[in-house]
């Protein structure tokens, strides 16, 4: 009987990154047969430029694509045996920036697309988005496939906000790729990512990126780039307290009445959601009931602290 070899961490994690760029590969050339031109975000465009040497994995399939083709790429991924992961969420429970798919894989792996039409650091209009990134694309082999992906402008930008958005707490490896890109970025082409991020609505969160290292701290003082005054943005990128995100999720509201709408199903989530992240609540009804106690229980005792944070932040800016 043929033994099979125990593949070392690193190595399995390379061969599990080919998959990923195989399945990247399908979904792009089957929303390309539908006329849907689309974006890889990071991912093997990131690891090839900051990782030369290998090292950088990635877990997921990030693509952005044009507002009109949200809701056909939805189609074609659904096409493909993709689920949308917040089936049954109530709307104001999804994200607005994109929406994750996933299938279940050989031997038990899951494979996941996040399907954007902006990121959640732009307060411009999609369809602006859209057609600043979509105008300085380069393009890679990705799966055997040549598709589009991020010039270096963008992509260094999408560096320092992927850093913000993480922060200190559970930004081991954005904060990594932040600290290569510093390194092999000029101050004239940070400049350009400055103004990128200007024109899309993301200054604020793009600074507060590149301070979390001290090189960075250097450089958005030679940018003059201002200290953002958003609560969200400053305690996203900090020691945020559990329950920060939920706070950011209101206050991030287009309108007070969407805030309203977003605080309620904080507070009160849709069965989906609450089964989404308590298993217990897929066992019937006593299930769903204590998935509920156990969700506001926790909500109640992150809320507080949180609310603290967010007031002195509010204060010192």
């Amino acid at each position: 009987m043929t033994e099979v070899p125990v593949l070392s961490e690193p190595v399995a994690w390379a061969v599990r990154c080919l998959v990923i760029d195989q399945v990247t590969a399908e979904v792009v050339g089957a929303l390309a047969g539908e006329g849907i031109d689309s974006l890889l975000l990071k991912g093997p465009s990131l690891a090839a430029w900051l990782y030369p040497g290998g090292g950088r994995s990635y877990v997921d399939t990030d693509l952005l694509v044009a507002p009109a083709s949200f809701l056909p790429a939805q189609e074609v991924l659904a096409g493909l045996g993709f689920a949308d992961t917040e089936r049954g969420f109530s709307r104001h429970e999804r994200a607005f920036h994109a929406l994750t798919y996933e299938r279940a894989g050989p031997g038990g792996l899951t494979y996941w697309v996040d399907l954007h039409r902006s990121l959640s650091t732009f307060r411009a209009d999609p369809q602006k988005v859209w057609e600043t990134l979509a105008a300085g694309t380069e393009e890679m082999v990705v799966g055997g496939r040549r598709l589009r992906i991020l010039g270096r402008t963008a992509l260094a930008l999408h560096v320092a906000l992927h850093a913000a958005q993480h922060g200190v707490v559970d930004g081991e490896r954005p904060l990594e790729d932040l600290r290569r890109a510093l390194g092999v970025v000029s101050p004239a082409q940070w400049g350009e990512s400055a103004v990128l991020a200007t024109q899309l609505g993301a200054e604020d969160a793009f600074g507060v990126g590149l301070r979390l290292l001290p090189q960075g701290r250097e450089l958005s003082t030679a940018l003059g780039l201002a200290v953002s005054a958003r609560p969200a943005v400053r305690l996203a990128a900090g020691r945020r307290p559990r329950g920060a995100d939920a706070l950011a999720t209101v206050a991030n509201a287009p309108s007070l009445r969407e805030g309203l709408a977003r605080a309620g199903r904080v507070l009160i989530p849709s069965r989906a959601s609450v089964r989404r992240s308590r298993p217990v609540a897929q066992r019937g009804r006593i299930g769903l009931v204590v998935g509920y106690v156990s969700r506001l229980g926790r909500m109640a005792v992150a809320l507080g602290p949180a609310l603290v944070a967010w007031i002195r932040v509010r204060r010192a800016s």
